[in-house]
């Protein structure tokens, strides 16, 4: 038994006919028949009834039907999981930061992103100035640049209000 088989089990049980489930899978409807005979073999059992000029679903059929459904709902699921697992952020990242920001900002901010993000590394360079210019310090490159005052040199709300913090962590989310 495949995923394959079980979709066009539940085409054909939802179109109550083999001819339409294969156009609407691009088979040929021998194909759809070889496909569930060869699914009804595997499970011991006769799912659909295919007198009387229509298909329904058996006793049987109809119990297979509901976990038919809910296996390949997991399947979708499963793979969803995985590939946002595989999404999850890699690598490092620069961070430029004044001396003041590194004491009392970036310790709760960075130690937040390392539980968010624990297979990102973190390396903070840290500028003897007021600010950090540009993305560079000291002659290195960095990714981003954190300071307590903003980018035209007006200063950020205080921490009594999660200025900073916010702003800290805003930049790096």
């Amino acid at each position: 038994m495949d995923f394959d088989q079980l979709e066009i089990f539940l085409e054909v049980a939802r179109l109550s006919s083999f001819s339409r489930a294969a156009e609407k899978r691009f088979r040929t409807q021998p194909a759809i028949s070889s496909q569930i005979r060869a699914l009804e073999e595997e499970v011991g059992a006769r799912l659909l009834d295919r007198s009387g000029g229509r298909v329904s679903l058996t006793a049987s059929g109809k119990l297979f039907f509901k976990y038919a459904e809910e296996t390949l709902e997991r399947r979708k699921t499963i793979l969803t999981e995985i590939a946002e697992t595989e999404r999850v952020p890699r690598g490092e990242i620069v961070v430029g930061a004044n001396e003041g920001t590194c004491l009392h900002i970036l310790p709760e901010v960075f130690a937040q992103f390392k539980r968010d993000y624990p297979n990102v590394a973190v390396s903070i360079k840290r500028s003897d100035y007021g600010i950090a210019h540009g993305f560079w310090i000291g002659g290195d490159l960095v990714d981003i640049v954190i300071s307590g005052v903003g980018v035209r040199g007006e200063a950020l709300p205080g921490r009594s209000g999660g200025g900073d913090t916010a702003a800290a962590k805003a930049a790096l989310l």
